[in-house]
């Protein structure tokens, strides 16, 4: 039989067996507790913005609509567009079927020395360029074209023969005969030559000041 010394030593030895194990299991478990606070911190401070309601864009007005439509729709080249390439065939009634006319964006000098007539010069406020329109096979100079902000005003030789104006309307102006089209074109025979205003927002009077300012004298 173990004396009780003994058995008071194995009593304290299994005593300490059991805090090593226990003190062990606590060492294991800090790092899982440590986890479990940064999910706990992290949550904490995500959870009100997941909870928070996604605001949905205001729905587009009307004119938002129209907008975008137009943007998304092919784009239009511009009819004051300056190119040296040729131009596709149009429905202007002084350019027949097959013919193409080229246009050059130049200075007055340079137009009124290529076309050799008396040019006038334009200063009104929105005048952008002088583009001289050549034919596109031979390049020989047929016209100026006066370019604005608003729109064209175009003087024309007969190179391409006379223009048809069947269905344009007569407007008395200064004592002459303009011509009106459906879509608001005004043009003015004088001689051999033709002017014909497109100008957007501008009334046919307008079009045909527009038109004499620019004679040729």
């Amino acid at each position: 039989m173990k004396t009780y010394h003994e058995r008071t030593q194995d009593i304290l030895e299994r005593i300490e067996k059991y805090r090593r194990r226990k003190r062990r299991r606590i060492y294991a478990l800090i790092p899982l507790a440590a986890c479990l606070l940064v999910l706990i911190i992290g949550s904490v401070a995500v959870l009100p913005s997941l909870l928070q309601p996604t605001a949905l864009p205001p729905a587009p007005g009307p004119g938002e609509i129209l907008s975008s439509a137009v943007s998304s729709s092919p784009a239009v080249p511009s009819s004051s567009a300056s190119s040296t390439g040729p131009t596709s065939p149009s429905a202007d009634p002084e350019t027949p079927p097959g013919a193409f006319i080229a246009r050059e964006t130049v200075s007055f000098e340079q137009a009124k020395q290529a076309l050799g007539w008396e040019l006038v010069p334009c200063e009104d406020e929105d005048f952008a360029a002088y583009v001289l329109l050549t034919l596109g096979d031979s390049g020989e100079p047929i016209g100026l074209c006066y370019e604005f902000r608003s729109g064209t005003v175009q003087i024309r030789s007969d190179a391409l023969g006379e223009p048809n104006f069947k269905d344009y309307q007569t407007f008395s102006y200064q004592g002459e005969e303009f011509l009106v089209s459906a879509g608001g074109t005004v043009a003015y025979r004088e001689g051999t030559l033709t002017y014909t205003a497109d100008l957007a927002g501008s009334s046919t009077k307008q079009a045909c000041e527009k038109i004499w300012s620019l004679r040729i004298a």
